[in-house]
């Protein structure tokens, strides 16, 4: 697996190289399969930044915990784009993999932060348990496809017989 260093790196030679949609890609993709370490965040947001979406940007930079003076606008705009959001709605705007983490593992001034947006602790970590009820009613669904299949076979079948029956009682007569 690639440090995060030498991930940062790469993305960073992608940004200078004029090409910030690759480095965007790179880090998105990263962030994605859940790297979601705070300098792998801010350095997301500071791309965003760069490229003009400043809403998204403040809330990986607010994510990352590292709240430079200089971060402030971008996460102050973000704030206020969430600020009818609450408890599990808010979290749901989050990447899965800090949605995955435990509330405890985030940076202690987005704990604090979070708490007072009225986030409970209860909301991270709990990935596993929501794909395995997801898991579970694809299951279900899947089961429920299959028997409305048969039975629709079923009938076919049925209504087959009937019809060959009547052809069949037609000709004897």
């Amino acid at each position: 697996m690639e440090t995060t260093t030498d991930l940062l790196s790469r993305a960073q030679a992608e940004s200078t190289r004029g090409r910030a949609w690759r480095a965007k890609e790179i880090l998105r993709g990263n962030i994605a399969s859940g790297r979601v370490e705070p300098e792998v965040l801010e350095a997301y947001g500071l791309l965003l930044e760069t490229l003009g979406d400043r809403a998204e940007a403040g809330k990986y930079l607010f994510l990352s915990g590292a709240h430079a003076a200089r971060y402030s606008e971008a996460i102050s705009v973000f704030k206020r784009r969430s600020a009818n959001r609450r408890g599990a709605d808010l979290v749901a705007q989050f990447p899965a993999g800090v949605r995955r983490r435990s509330f405890h593992e985030l940076a202690p001034s987005v704990q604090h932060e979070l708490l007072a947006m009225g986030v409970k602790p209860e909301l991270f970590g709990a990935g596993k348990g929501r794909a395995a009820m997801r898991s579970h009613w694809r299951e279900r669904l899947a089961m429920s496809g299959w028997l409305v299949a048969c039975g629709m076979l079923l009938l076919a079948m049925l209504l087959g017989l009937k019809s060959m029956g009547s052809w069949l009682w037609s000709r004897l007569d």
